[in-house]
């Protein structure tokens, strides 16, 4: 779990503006590979009023031309929906319940991909399905949701790259 979260944490300083130190809102990248907020950018520019303005992370100069990043946009969206599902029991103001029996959900339906209650899980219609509790499932898909995005943020940087090696 801590190597968890340290890969977490280090995912998220990744993905923050050097500036704001904050998560990315509309990220722009310079000529140099330098990715900024295009907020944060231009009022760096605008408070040096340089006549060539400058990157702030390597200081080479760069033109004023701010290429949106929309792939870079997506996986920090990504990262602030998983962080915004990561809570913890007790977070919620009222559990969700089985519309049909009114009990708590407990259970996941992998077959389905269902949350479910013991009732539900001890039915006819789910009993040769694969059922676990859902905090399992929740932890399962949490870890999936985190792969695919470290896997996402490896590729973004591969094609980053590729793209400043072409000029």
């Amino acid at each position: 779990m801590a190597a968890d979260a340290s890969a977490l944490e280090e995912l998220h300083s990744e993905l923050s503006c050097p500036v704001c130190l904050e998560l990315f809102r509309e990220p722009v990248i310079l000529e140099c590979g330098h990715h900024f907020c295009r907020v944060c950018i231009t009022q760096c520019w605008e408070a040096k009023s340089d006549e060539h303005p400058t990157c702030p992370q390597c200081r080479k100069t760069c033109p004023q031309k701010l290429r949106p990043n929309s792939l870079l946009c997506n996986v920090v969206d990504s990262v602030r929906r998983a962080r915004s599902m990561d809570l913890k029991p007790g977070d919620t103001e009222r559990p969700d319940l089985c519309e049909e029996h009114e009990e708590k959900l407990k259970l996941y339906c992998e077959d389905d991909q269902l949350a479910i209650c013991l009732v539900c899980g001890m039915s006819r219609a789910h009993k040769t399905h694969n059922v676990i509790p859902i905090n399992e499932a929740f932890e399962n898909y949490k870890v999936t949701l985190w792969n695919n995005i470290l896997y996402l943020y490896i590729y973004l940087y591969r094609c980053f790259a590729i793209e400043i090696h072409m000029g």
